[in-house]
């Protein structure tokens, strides 16, 4: 675990045979304490312990696509890895006392596998193979969303959570994001079409209300920027370039526009009222669940104008698709 751990998407992708074999072990770890009463093998490691461990390797499509597809674990009984993880989800969620101080642990890691699973679209399909799991795990999903039961599992600080796992609720939402059905995604964009428009009416209300009517009161076009925290020195030179012309346009940016509340909520917003989305690609950009939903979200879901901006020399992923090349190239900066 501490090699997969330690190597680097380079590492990952130039030593497949040693990756391989440390891949198997990892997922075999996992096998076999989720098969013990206590969720623990021998005694000697939790399930947490591996899940945590795959959270980071499932950022990686080489590592997430030979889990998924060429794993070569004898324990495994379940016919794919998917339908292992699915199983040991329902059965540690509804087994497990929420006072267990490694449940948040465990479920948080769950939800974040299940999250970079989701934004592949293959593996997003093959969630739908068995439909009647499928309903199962999006009711699942949509309670921990909802926060429900959160409150009542506790936290501990006797167990270390990585910072590259994001909080339970986070990666919840994230899923549903992507898995929801097209009919509830149309149903949810026209709720909110219809609030925006209620919203327009009233602030048109208000304006021929008002003496100083003028062509000011236009709205300006929209520019998002979608990046990567680890890349913020970069994104804020671009910010301040951009800003020297807020005359002509809005600029939406996360740390502006999101100080409190729903950060998903405001960044999905501000991803509908946005023109166009410029992204800043990068590693650190790639590796991250919240951009991936970001940009799967700006791209499959809204089809919005996306810009790409490559800060770096990095080779996109797979995950990125032939999408990437359909796009407008900047230079890099």
């Amino acid at each position: 675990m501490t090699l997969a751990l330690l190597s680097t998407p380079e590492q990952i992708k130039n030593d497949r045979k040693q990756m391989n074999i440390a891949l198997d072990g990892i997922f075999d770890n996992l096998v076999l304490a989720a098969g013990e009463q206590d969720y623990r093998y021998q005694h000697r490691f939790h399930v947490s312990e591996p899940l945590v461990v795959l959270v980071k390797l499932f950022s990686y499509d080489r590592t997430l696509d030979y889990i998924m597809q060429h794993a070569e674990i004898k324990q495994l009984e379940t016919t794919t890895t998917l339908e292992f993880l699915l199983d040991f989800f329902f059965k540690y969620y509804a087994t497990v006392k929420h006072d267990d101080p490694l449940k948040l642990t465990t479920v948080t890691a769950l939800c974040n596998i299940f999250w970079s699973v989701s934004l592949r679209p293959q593996y997003k399909q093959e969630l739908h193979v068995d439909e009647k799991k499928f309903e199962e795990f999006k009711k699942l999903i949509k309670q921990i969303a909802s926060g429900k039961d959160n409150k009542m599992i506790i936290t501990t600080s006797i167990h270390y959570v990585p910072t590259y796992i994001e909080n339970m609720q986070k990666a919840a939402n994230g899923i549903l994001c992507n898995i929801v059905e097209q009919q509830e995604q149309q149903q949810s964009e026209t709720q909110k079409s219809e609030r925006c428009g209620v919203k327009r009416r009233r602030a048109l209300s208000l304006s021929l209300r008002s003496s100083s009517m003028n062509s000011s009161s236009t709205p300006k076009p929209s520019i998002m920027i979608s990046y990567s925290h680890g890349d913020n020195e970069v994104c804020m030179q671009l910010y301040n370039e951009l800003n020297k012309r807020n005359d002509e346009f809005d600029i939406w940016i996360d740390h502006q526009c999101c100080k409190t509340g729903y950060l998903w909520g405001k960044i999905a917003d501000g991803m509908q009222e946005a023109g166009v989305i410029l992204c800043l690609l990068s590693n650190k950009y790639y590796e991250s669940k919240s951009c991936q939903q970001e940009f799967v979200y700006a791209n499959d879901h809204l089809k919005k104008q996306i810009i790409p901006v490559f800060i770096q020399n990095d080779k996109p992923p797979g995950w990125l698709g032939e999408s990437i090349f359909n796009m407008i190239e900047l230079q890099k900066i």
